[in-house]
């Protein structure tokens, strides 16, 4: 069985590359024919949506979303944050909104052949450890949000590898939130550690994804960081 599993994993690395390597074309397409830079960012981030969508598919992940009357696409943007515990999150929360997002992504992702290219074409990339930078990222998804481009962040930061179903969170999400006045969509995700087992031995199979979108969190007069923050936080622990 771990063989299997072992394979299944050998054949979804080969399936995601595969998939950034169409989506990296048709992101190099957008971008450098002159259909306007920010139709060719937005048709990018749906790109790259779409190839979220299409990669369960052929993986035979059922993404099964709750919750999809609370999102208002004409209403966006959003500042769109999920509970990240698993290398599907990501893709899982991809799939959950009707509408492209700008990824906050790690500087350490940059290596990556091709997808590397892509995230920093269609991402902000931070490097937490370097204040400053954080501060850059901070305006650059601020600009995106002013044009009307919705942004996705995981506010624990990184992977949550404790028992605790949610690490304590960063203020960056929460911050914006204040200072835009834009909505927090949160997502919630839940069943993906059944189907993907360690980073080391990387054990993969089919199976089924649980998602649930809350009631945007508004930015009511008088919120704090620590107000937003616990407010998404319970909206998360109400699924997990």
């Amino acid at each position: 069985m771990k063989l299997l599993r072992k394979l299944y994993a050998l054949y979804g690395m080969l399936l995601f590359m595969l998939v950034v390597l169409v989506a990296a074309l048709f992101i190099f397409l957008f971008l450098t024919f002159r259909i306007g830079p920010r139709k060719g960012v937005n048709a990018g981030l749906n790109s790259i949506r779409i190839g979220t969508q299409v990669l369960h598919r052929l993986l035979f992940i059922r993404i099964v979303k709750h919750g999809k009357e609370h999102i208002h696409p004409e209403r966006k943007p959003y500042i769109v944050v999920y509970n990240h515990q698993s290398f599907l999150d990501i893709p899982a929360a991809s799939c959950s909104v009707p509408f492209g997002v700008r990824y906050l992504g790690k500087v350490e992702l940059m290596k990556i052949p091709v997808f590397g290219y892509i995230l920093k074409k269609m991402t902000v990339i931070v490097d937490r450890r370097n204040k400053h930078d954080r501060s850059k990222s901070l305006d650059s998804l601020r600009r995106s949000l002013a044009e009307g481009v919705s942004v996705m962040i995981a506010p624990e930061g990184t992977r949550n590898k404790t028992a605790s179903p949610v690490q304590p969170f960063y203020d960056g999400a929460f911050r914006l939130a204040l200072e835009t006045k834009v909505p927090i969509l949160v997502i919630t995700i839940k069943g993906r550690g059944n189907l993907l087992r360690g980073t080391q031995h990387m054990e993969l199979r089919p199976g089924r994804i649980d998602t649930w979108v809350d009631e945007p969190v508004q930015v009511m007069p008088g919120d704090t960081l620590d107000t937003l923050k616990e407010r998404t936080r319970q909206c998360m622990l109400r699924h997990l």
